[in-house]
């Protein structure tokens, strides 16, 4: 890991973390080690653009390091258990067992005493982790993409023939090696070389927005609606049977219902306009009572429906936090999961909505699948 990547778990998961806690950045006690990726300039930058208030690391802080003993501790305590677990599903119930919900070892204690000792500041929180928050999960991902895919086709080949012929012709004309980096007089050079090739010196906008990660809830009364869900992003399940020229996969599906301010719709795997859909079980399926009982709130997971026991593919992504909006909601969807990382992406999505409903441009699910951590 470098300060790159570390810049981009502050930005997606501990944002997140503070969504979901409803905190804001000003209203914890950030701290970590004095690792170089840890101190480098674009995360201290960061952190101070955020308002975070960063506790200084001592120069010998054993105990502060919840992640190793949150390790150490799982170790000791699994070490003593009895029975022992047979199998990785028997050991994350002993986990959840004996830690759900406890912030680990010394470090419940250490973290209020440190908050005294930097001066009691009024009106903050000191975020600790919880394990459930750290040990195996079951996850899944939706890679979105948006925009004119034919016309981001023909501005890539453009891009790329001009980056050939610039790759021939760049030590003979004394050219740098890159089109973006060519001067309009050194653009003028390579025209000549061929003007019968339609030339781009800029490669196009990507197409993929970013990538939406999901914290599946795998408790026995939604194991049906996750199954689905889970075998539709792997396309593991093969065609359907109502349509057996269409795939039981997410791949390529549009995000065909954008209502601005509400929520994102997709995974209508058959007509791909929302009168469709077809779960793996064929048809459709009956309601999990216990996702029913789930309060909506933004980044939340559920099964899209046309009335009681009628799930299939479809699903929608909650894009408010505007419990007005949200009140109609609940107790008439299916709600299993919760989005943990890509909330930037979200944004990006309400942009493109409407109050219709209806996408100022195309958005679809470029890639998908399942993640075990």
């Amino acid at each position: 890991m470098d300060a790159k990547m570390y810049h981009h778990i502050l930005e997606d998961s501990l944002l997140g973390t503070l969504h979901d806690h409803r905190l804001g950045p000003s209203t914890i006690i950030f701290q970590h080690d004095n690792d170089p990726k840890h101190t480098a300039r674009l995360v201290q930058e960061w952190l101070e653009h955020q308002n975070l208030l960063v506790l200084p690391w001592p120069p010998s802080s054993p105990d502060l390091n919840i992640i190793e003993n949150v390790w150490a501790e799982i170790k000791k305590r699994l070490e003593t258990y009895r029975p022992r677990p047979r199998n990785t599903e028997e050991l994350w119930r002993v986990v959840q067992k004996l830690f759900t919900y406890q912030a680990i070892g010394s470090s419940t204690r250490d973290c209020p005493n440190a908050h005294r000792d930097h001066g009691g500041l009024h009106g903050t929180t000191i975020l600790q982790v919880p394990l459930h928050a750290l040990a195996m999960g079951t996850s899944a991902y939706l890679d979105i993409f948006m925009g004119d895919a034919d016309a981001h086709a023909k501005a890539k080949a453009a891009y790329d023939a001009t980056a050939a012929l610039l790759a021939k012709n760049a030590v003979i004309y004394d050219l740098p090696s890159s089109p973006p980096h060519l001067t309009e007089e050194q653009q003028e050079i390579l025209k000549e070389l061929d003007s019968s090739l339609e030339m781009r010196f800029m490669p196009p906008e990507p197409l993929q927005a970013g990538r939406l990660v999901f914290e599946l809830d795998d408790s026995q009364g939604l194991s049906k609606t996750m199954a689905n869900f889970l075998a539709l992003c792997s396309g593991e399940k093969g065609m359907c049977k109502n349509a057996p020229n269409k795939k039981l996969h997410y791949l390529g599906c549009p995000i065909h219902r954008i209502a601005k301010g509400f929520v994102a719709q997709g995974g209508d795997i058959t007509r791909g306009d929302g009168s469709g859909g077809e779960s793996i079980y064929g048809g459709k399926f009956n309601d999990d009572k216990a996702g029913l009982k789930q309060k909506m709130r933004r980044g939340s997971l559920a099964m899209a429906n046309s009335g009681k026991n009628t799930n299939s593919s479809q699903f929608f992504v909650v894009l408010t936090d505007d419990e007005s909006k949200l009140a109609k909601m609940n107790g008439k969807y299916v709600v299993f999961g919760q989005l943990k990382e890509g909330w930037e992406v979200l944004d990006r999505l309400d942009a493109v909505g409407s109050v219709d409903g209806k996408p100022a441009i195309p958005v679809w699910i470029g890639g998908c699948g399942k993640l075990t951590s």
